[in-house]
């Protein structure tokens, strides 16, 4: 199946694969009037699997479609698994990539770490079936892309139109709750923009981007219950506090030193 063509301008062929979801959505202006740029996302009916996309040629993938969600990753591993990491296998295999990029997770992979490292990520560090299922991922695309990979491990993303997430942000619970509810509240957690995680894959997939593994946040720890705190405040509505939710670590930041000195950040 090939992969929908949004634009026929010369120049790189770049695939981006869940295109129509929140990151990809951001993204896409920042690509489509520079590149061949082709997407692919479930949302498309005609174009909906990645894994099903064979015989083609591309000069750079961004692969950001993924089952997102912590909580449906414990109901349902296998799908999980299946859609984050095994599907990855015929996508590379069946097809001819200059560079991949990929989309991975840092607040669900190191486990409880402050300011954790790319080179502190474990097996036992993943609690939940998401974060195990990155874990595998950035495993394939490391044996089947060996020198052309560029994993980014994302901190929290938030901002910009996050409505439609297929799970809300912490920041957008906070601006549309009433109570707040906080589950937990003494986690931490890197949060980082999205118009710095949308520059980051824009500067991968450059020619003469960086390869290898970069935590892409804002480098900085901040308190669930402080950010719930503020929300309440500006919008005068209660915080309310529930006991912590399966499968979520205590605390994780992210160390970008790497990522900054890689011109991502």
């Amino acid at each position: 199946m090939d992969a929908e063509i949004l634009s026929t301008n010369e120049g790189n062929r770049v695939l981006i694969t869940g295109q129509l979801g929140y990151i990809g959505s951001h993204l896409f202006p920042h690509f489509k009037n520079d590149w061949n740029l082709q997407c692919c996302d479930y949302q498309n009916p005609y174009y909906s699997d990645f894994s099903e996309i064979r015989d083609q040629e591309f000069d750079a993938i961004i692969h950001l479609a993924a089952s997102a969600s912590v909580t449906q990753s414990l109901n349902d591993p296998y799908a999980c698994l299946n859609n984050n990491a095994f599907k990855l296998i015929p996508f590379i295999k069946n097809n001819k990539i200059g560079k991949f990029i990929f989309a991975s997770t840092g607040g669900a992979i190191y486990g409880d770490r402050h300011f954790a490292k790319e080179n502190e990520a474990s097996w036992a560090g993943c609690r939940s079936p998401y974060g195990q299922s990155k874990f595998l991922a950035e495993e394939i695309i490391r044996r089947l892309c060996p020198n052309n990979h560029c994993i980014l491990r994302l901190g929290n993303v938030y901002g910009g139109h996050d409505e439609d997430r297929a799970e809300w942000a912490a920041h957008t619970h906070f601006r549309k709750d009433d109570p707040i509810v906080v589950y937990g509240g003494d986690q931490c957690r890197d949060f980082v923009r999205i118009e710095t995680v949308c520059q980051a894959f824009v500067q991968a997939a450059k020619y003469g981007g960086p390869f290898g593994t970069y935590n892409i946040g804002s480098g900085v720890e901040t308190k669930v219950s402080f950010i719930a705190q503020q929300y309440g405040r500006e919008r005068n509505v209660e915080v309310v506090y529930k006991p912590k939710r399966e499968g979520e670590i205590d605390f994780v930041s992210l160390d970008v030193s790497s990522a900054r000195q890689a011109g991502l950040l």
